[in-house]
């Protein structure tokens, strides 16, 4: 019973942040009781996040030829250097594979979440008001909520890095969760641009941070789980 008081007193005291400000006609509140707005324009961010695509895919093959060759072949035969030639069976060659694919995923999530968590947590010296304070999540939406170069950078290089994982979907081997992977970029992408175009920017921009975060340890355990055999991890 005190739970569902809980839950019942935190629902009207969003619906209060959520209400529109003001006396308004009955043609100017929406759906759902808040003052109707104009969705926000998605090509603030795509514009540019297909130039990040183009960083992200640029950046792969400078990863694979500085770093990723000598280091999968290491990790799968144990002795760094080793060429293609050495590898005597399919199935060595399909986990070195596998490996640089699992390897670039942990730099890129490393790489993106480092930066939502700057921006998020440290770049104004304090955290942004929404990641401590729940209610600031909704506080004025939508009204209220307007975009900012802060979260057009992260909503731009997470779309770049999932434009160019769908792509790498199809040009990279093909895993066994091949359509699910593609389902998931192609929806990933859908929700980047709705929740923008409904300004949920600041829900978004966690999201994001959340969602990546996960990624790393996905992907460095399996990094750790194709050189098993010859490192004994």
């Amino acid at each position: 019973r005190g739970s569902a008081a809980a839950i019942a007193a935190t629902r009207r005291q969003w619906s209060l942040r959520m209400a529109p400000p003001g006396p308004c006609s009955p043609e100017e509140v929406g759906l759902f009781g808040w003052r109707s707005f104009e969705f926000e324009d998605p090509m603030v961010f795509i514009t540019p996040g297909l130039g990040w695509g183009l960083v992200w895919t640029v950046a792969r093959f400078f990863v694979d030829y500085v770093l990723t060759d000598n280091l999968s072949f290491y990790a799968i035969k144990g002795t760094w250097g080793v060429s293609k030639e050495a590898i005597v069976t399919e199935e060595e060659l399909t986990r070195v594979r596998k490996f640089r694919e699992s390897f670039w995923r942990f730099c890129i999530y490393g790489t993106d979440c480092a930066l939502g968590v700057y921006i998020s947590f440290f770049k104004d010296g304090q955290p942004k008001p929404w990641v401590t304070d729940r209610m600031e999540m909704i506080d004025g939406w939508p009204n209220e909520h307007v975009p900012t170069p802060d979260l057009e950078l992260i909503y731009a290089v997470g779309f770049g890095l999932y434009l160019h994982e769908l792509l790498g979907v199809f040009m990279t081997v093909r895993m066994k969760d091949f359509y699910v992977m593609l389902a998931h970029h192609v929806i990933t992408l859908t929700l980047c641009v709705l929740t923008w175009m409904n300004r949920w920017f600041r829900g978004g921009s966690l999201i994001f941070l959340l969602h990546d975060f996960s990624d790393i340890f996905l992907e460095g355990a399996k990094c750790f789980n194709y050189a098993k055999d010859k490192h004994h991890f």
